[in-house]
C-alpha cells in the first residue's frame, strides 16, 4: 500500500481525462481532509472538460445506434442533479458516471423508476371511478411481475457541449451528525458539518422506444415521453430531490 501511494506522486493531474477513474482511485493524501477533497474534486472537474474529443465520438456512435423508432428529446437541468452519492470511491460521497468515459449519465432504470412512481402517485391515484385504462397503460409501459413492459428507457447521455461545465462543486451542511450515526435523537442544536460533493448540470439526450413498431408503439412511446417530462419537471430524479435537486425541463 505505501508503494502504491508513493507512486501517486508521479501522476500528473493535468493529463487526466477520466473523471470517474480519478474519483474512484486517486487521493494523494492518507485521509480525505477538506483541502485534499476539494483539490480532488477540482481535478475531476478539469478531467471532465478534457474528455470532450473522445466522448463526442462515443456519443455520436451511441446516438447513431438508436433505431428510427426511438423517440428522443433533450432535457436540461434547471438546477443541479446528483445520483449515486452512496457509491464507493475515495471520498465519502459518490457520483454516478459512465464507466467508459467517466461522464455524467442518467441510468434508464432511474428514469423508469421515477416515472412509474410518478404515474401511480400523481396520475392513477387521482382517477375517480374505473381505473382499468390506467392499469392497462401501466402494465404496457412499465410491466408487472407477470408481464414485461413494452417501453425501453435508454440511459440518458449528456450532450458533449455540456461537458466543460458538467461538474459543479457543491456543499451540504448536516447538523445532526450524532443522530445520523445512531447516537440519540435529533435535538436541532447540533453544529453543522460542511461536506463538499460534486453535482451535475447540463443537457441530456433522453430516448425511449417501444417493442411494438406499429401505431400502438408510437402512441405508447409518445405517452411515455410526456410522462418523463412531467416527472422530471415536477419531481426530479436522483438524490436530494426534496432539496430541489434533479429537476429538468424539455427544450
Amino acid at each position: 500500500m505505501p508503494a502504491r501511494r508513493d507512486s501517486l506522486v508521479n501522476v500528473n493531474a493535468n493529463l487526466a481525462a477520466h473523471a470517474g477513474l480519478w474519483l474512484d482511485s486517486y487521493l494523494s493524501e492518507r485521509d480525505a481532509k477538506a483541502v485534499a477533497r476539494k483539490r480532488l474534486q477540482q481535478e475531476a472537474k478539469a478531467a471532465m472538460a478534457r474528455a470532450g474529443a473522445v466522448y463526442e465520438r462515443g456519443f455520436a456512435r451511441w446516438k447513431a445506434s438508436l433505431e428510427p423508432s426511438h423517440l428522443v428529446k433533450v432535457f436540461e437541468t434547471t438546477g443541479r442533479f446528483v445520483t449515486g452519492m452512496g457509491d464507493g470511491g475515495v471520498l465519502e460521497t459518490g457520483l454516478t458516471l459512465q464507466h467508459t468515459y467517466g461522464t455524467p449519465v442518467i441510468p434508464g432504470s432511474t428514469i423508469k423508476g421515477v416515472c412509474s412512481h410518478y404515474f401511480v402517485t400523481e396520475v392513477e391515484s387521482r382517477i375517480e371511478g374505473d381505473k382499468a385504462e390506467a392499469h392497462k397503460f401501466r402494465r404496457l409501459v412499465f410491466g408487472t411481475q407477470k408481464y414485461r413492459g413494452m417501453i425501453t428507457f435508454e440511459d440518458a447521455w449528456m450532450l458533449p457541449a455540456s461537458l466543460p461545465q458538467a461538474l459543479q462543486l457543491d456543499v451540504m451542511t448536516p447538523h445532526e451528525i450524532a443522530y445520523y450515526r445512531g447516537k440519540g435523537a435529533p435535538t436541532g442544536q447540533g453544529d453543522p458539518k460542511p461536506i463538499s460533493f460534486l453535482s451535475v448540470q447540463g443537457r441530456f439526450l433522453v430516448a425511449v422506444a417501444c417493442e411494438n413498431s406499429g401505431e400502438l408503439g408510437a402512441t405508447l412511446a409518445g405517452e411515455a415521453m410526456k410522462l418523463i417530462e412531467r416527472a422530471l419537471g415536477d419531481w426530479g430524479a436522483g438524490g436530494k430531490t426534496r432539496a430541489g435537486y434533479g429537476r429538468m425541463k424539455a427544450i
